[in-house]
């Protein structure tokens, strides 16, 4: 029976409010605990597998090195570092708590109450010029704390490659409320509606930060999905910064479940094909990661055989259709085109959200039914990528010790026949 050592609840939150910069870095708070010595008391049946984590590749460990080096990395850095010290930055304090379960090392984290007081509710409607006027709108550039801007474009900062599509439509920010270091915002520089689609643009945007910072990106679409901010941003959070708190390796969490379902594919294909048809129609094929099947959640995974780079706006933008339409959107948000007709529909019940994640390596589409569980458990596009945020001691109990975080996610999940 495996044990995680991490701080009790109690300490975790003071470790937030006492962050030097404002932001906890779970490694640190990893170490910490170690030193502290206190037990998680999490569920022994949940558990007990975390130790078959595979350890890192040669190649996950080379583009890490890169993207540590990069000069969009450096900006974030370095922007973080100023915020920090200006007081900009409103931590959300965590440590890190592993619990596996389906051969998953989740990680879960217990948010500083205090922190989430000072976030604002959903924000940032049609004040952007429609006809209703929302709530304050942070994403708009007049509203803006220069303390948090990154870059203003782009293409200010990546220049490696032909502009195919070019990036100028996005800036990217830090999150004011980080949970972990380095997480920043792409955010359209015009009012989009959150449950727009995503489109080329969007994906040219992605796509650059993603295989530059060796990074995971995330897009919660819609009311039911965790979403916090009408106007239309991604979020991009370095995976070496997300392992740092799970396994010690530079993967995500349900990395497993897609390698497993790759191969497994492979094998009935092989069954029909030669080695090199099956893998060249494993490139297209959509996955189902069979955990998420077994309790019928609603989902789709588009993988990408030689990595991101080998991949274009275009055709990331085609895979994503692709995906939505299999999970039964055939025109996510409403939006008829790159320059359609746009609708904020976040207050439209009928709207169907969902959670969109994208890694060096595969896409994913999740849709979603509510926001949280009857427990409190609240999740957003990271906790189908296998990290999850609990803000009261009743959920971190109901993920530790209670039915686990897979049921969390069915909960929280559209299922096959409801």
């Amino acid at each position: 029976m495996d044990r995680v050592t991490t701080p009790s609840r109690k300490l975790v939150l003071a470790a937030g409010a006492a962050a030097a910069f404002g932001v906890i870095c779970l490694a640190c708070a990893r170490a910490r605990a170690r030193t502290i010595g206190i037990k998680s008391t999490a569920n022994p049946q949940i558990s007990k597998n975390r130790a078959n984590t595979p350890k890192t590749c040669v190649s996950q460990q080379s583009a890490v090195a890169a993207a540590v080096k990069h000069p969009l990395r450096e900006r974030i850095r370095e922007t973080v570092l100023r915020a920090g010290r200006e007081g900009a930055l409103v931590p959300l304090g965590t440590a890190p708590h592993i619990v596996a379960q389906d051969g998953v090392n989740f990680v879960i984290s217990a948010l500083d109450v205090a922190g989430l007081r000072k976030k604002p509710k959903l924000t940032g409607g049609k004040g952007a010029g429609g006809e209703k006027e929302h709530k304050f709108n942070p994403f708009l550039k007049a509203n803006i704390d220069p303390r948090l801007l990154v870059v203003d474009s782009l293409d200010a900062v990546d220049a490696e490659e032909p502009i195919l599509f070019p990036r100028e439509h996005h800036r990217m920010i830090l999150n004011k409320f980080p949970v972990v270091q380095d997480h920043a915002l792409l955010v359209t520089k015009e009012f989009v509606p959150q449950t727009d689609r995503l489109d080329v643009r969007d994906f040219a945007a992605l796509r650059c930060c993603v295989s530059r910072l060796h990074a995971l990106a995330f897009f919660n679409c819609g009311p039911a999905s965790g979403a916090s901010v009408r106007h239309k941003h991604m979020q991009v959070i370095p995976i070496d910064i997300l392992s740092e708190g799970s396994d010690g390796g530079f993967g995500v969490p349900v990395d497993v479940l897609v390698k497993r379902a790759v191969a497994e594919q492979q094998q009935q294909q092989q069954q029909h094909h030669t080695s090199e048809d099956a893998e060249a129609t494993v490139v297209t094929k959509i996955l189902q990661l069979e955990p998420f099947d077994r309790r019928g959640i609603i989902h789709a995974v588009s993988h990408f055989p030689e990595g991101i780079e080998k991949v274009s706006a275009s055709t990331m933008c085609q895979r994503y259709e692709n995906i939505l339409r299999s999970v039964g959107i055939p025109n996510a948000g409403g939006n008829v085109g790159l320059d359609g007709p746009s609708i904020d529909r976040m207050d439209d019940p009928s709207f169907q959200s969902y959670n969109f994640i994208l890694t060096p390596n595969w896409m994913m589409v999740v849709l979603r039914k509510q926001d949280a569980t009857e427990e409190g458990v609240f999740v957003n596009s990271l906790g189908f990528a296998g990290y999850l945020l609990t803000k009261t001691d009743a959920a971190f109990e109901y993920l530790m010790n209670g039915p686990g975080p897979m049921e969390a996610l069915s909960r929280v999940a559209a299922v096959v026949n409801e």
